[in-house]
């Protein structure tokens, strides 16, 4: 489970500690004491998760609502907070199923689900969102700052390497033109636009090159320490062949036919301990 799903997982909890007051409330107001087997016949699949406290998931509460919108729910609330709704039921059963999801995502459910716990009136839970908000902001602003940061040094350096290139080029075609041009014209123009060449090579090159990652950092996906520039955890290399597999007994290692005699005498240790 990586860090977005668990951000989503945090705001579905929300959901689901801000909504039943006003969801009983309403529902209530309508069918009175038979509030919650009109909910449960609304609900379609299998019986809603709720306690003997009535502590409905995120699911059914969004389920019930989209379900009984039209009976309840449309004279507290408009059109917006039902898209609302839909959205968040998407989100849930995306989320149910294991998807993958990104910061851009994570910010999306989070101020979707404030939305909706203000329009209902549960503050408390709009505010805790909040602060989960300004977290994926903040992460998101700071890992752009310091690519901006690195792609700046990056760009320094290109400058001041192309610089001493292209001094270096002048220079040494400078000097090997008023050394050898009087007396050997053709080798020493030959030589000038080798070296002209190679230094133009050298500053494409440079140009062109990528900024390395040094260091450690932290993966935006899983939140795990890594090391490359990709992930592994996240996108694990490709293993090796199916012709090699541990458990296979077609390919093996052939031992060694005259193995030397330090690895003999070690053998002979190793079994007798």
């Amino acid at each position: 489970m990586n860090r977005e799903h668990r951000r989503i997982g945090i705001a579905l909890s929300a959901l689901a500690r801000g909504i039943p007051p006003f969801f009983q409330r309403e529902l209530r107001a309508v069918y009175g004491d038979n509030w919650e087997d009109v909910a449960r016949a609304s609900y379609r699949g299998p019986s809603p998760n709720a306690t003997p406290n009535n502590a409905w998931d995120a699911h059914s509460l969004l389920t019930v609502m989209w379900e009984q919108w039209n009976a309840v729910f449309r004279d507290k609330l408009g059109m917006f907070e039902r898209s609302l709704v839909g959205e968040l039921r998407e989100f849930r059963n995306r989320w149910a199923h294991q998807a993958n999801f990104d910061e851009d995502d994570s910010y999306r459910v989070f101020d979707s689900t404030q939305r909706l716990l203000m329009a209902i009136g549960a503050l408390e839970e709009a505010e805790e969102i909040e602060n989960y908000k300004f977290d994926v902001l903040r992460d998101k602003l700071g890992r752009r700052m310091n690519d901006e940061q690195a792609r700046v040094r990056m760009n320094r350096k290109r400058i001041v390497d192309v610089a001493i290139y292209a001094v270096c080029g002048a220079s040494l075609c400078a000097t090997i033109l008023l050394k050898f041009g009087q007396q050997n014209p053709l080798p020493t123009q030959l030589t000038m636009v080798f070296t002209v060449f190679l230094f133009c090579y050298f500053t494409y090159r440079r140009l062109t090159s990528t900024s390395p990652m040094f260091g450690v950092k932290e993966c935006p996906k899983c939140s795990k320490l890594i090391y490359n520039e990709v992930c592994p955890y996240c996108d694990p290399p490709l293993r090796s062949s199916s012709i090699i597999k541990s458990g296979s007994s077609s390919l093996r290692l052939s031992p060694l036919h005259n193995p030397p005699p330090t690895q003999r005498i070690a053998e002979r240790v190793i079994e007798r301990i």
